[in-house]
């Protein structure tokens, strides 16, 4: 009699832990990763969309890569594992559009975003875009314009007010913009060209003003799905995600606008 009730118990729970295993399996078969290109402004804003997004959606693992837009383009033309490509400037996502390496039919417009000259809180000396030429001003932060749209925009900005030639020399380049922010905060450059987004998480700088209108292209982030993406249904859901209020309100809070 005990043998048999030995038994039994024996076999319920081999029942057990092979439902447990099964059911782990199909947790993990069902688990479903997303690789996302993102231009390095929008750190603070996609993480908290990342959140937001795997909040409704557990059986996503989202792995994002954050760099200067034109890194990302080439890393994307190399073959890298991407599925959505997030731009700061029209150029990158156009050189992949052009490759036939994004599906043109998911490319849309999600953020807006503003060009602005910061110095220190304290620095007195530099109150409009003008200032740059003056003696006391001897480094100006920048994002090389090769790679870094807010780079590309700031030079635009300097040659459409006519003063590039006059401060070229002066110009201290970041790899990206939160690095010429960290110049401006740590006054190892007098001042410096960001994204309005970027001066919502320094209590450091001030802004000194925005890039005149007709300076430089409208300011736009393009996105779309990567054509050799592995998970085209899960990338297709992200994408209208990002056209939601929720993310709405999450650019709002870090700076930027919808166009």
């Amino acid at each position: 009699m005990k043998g048999t009730r030995f038994a039994i118990i024996l076999t319920l729970l081999i029942g057990l832990m092979l439902v447990g295993c099964s059911s782990n399996e199909d947790s993990t078969a069902s688990q479903q990763e997303l690789y996302l290109s993102v231009a390095g402004s929008l750190k603070d804003a996609i993480e908290e969309i990342e959140i937001a997004y795997v909040a409704e959606n557990p059986n996503v693992n989202i792995v994002i890569n954050l760099g200067p837009s034109g890194q990302l383009q080439q890393q994307i033309e190399q073959g890298a594992p991407s599925d959505i490509f997030i731009s700061a400037a029209q150029r990158q996502m156009n050189a992949l559009e052009d490759k036939g390496l994004i599906d043109n039919n998911s490319r849309f417009d999600a953020i807006k975003n503003v060009l602005v000259l910061v110095t220190h809180k304290d620095n007195s000396t530099v109150n409009s875009i003008e200032d740059l030429t003056n003696s006391g001003v001897r480094n100006i932060g920048l994002g090389s314009p090769d790679s870094v749209p807010a780079g590309e925009y700031a030079k635009q900005t300097l040659e459409y007010v006519g003063i590039w030639e006059d401060v070229e020399s002066k110009m201290v380049y970041g790899q990206n913009v939160r690095q010429v922010l960290t110049y401006v905060e740590t006054q190892n450059a007098e001042a410096g060209f960001v994204f309005q987004s970027d001066t919502v998480v320094s209590d450091q700088v001030r802004i000194v003003a925005e890039a005149p209108a007709g300076a430089h292209e409208e300011i736009l982030y393009p996105v779309a799905i990567v054509q050799d993406s592995k998970n085209k249904e899960v990338a297709a859901d992200f994408m209208e995600f990002l056209k939601s209020d929720t993310v709405t309100e999450i650019l709002n809070t870090n700076g930027f606008q919808r166009p």
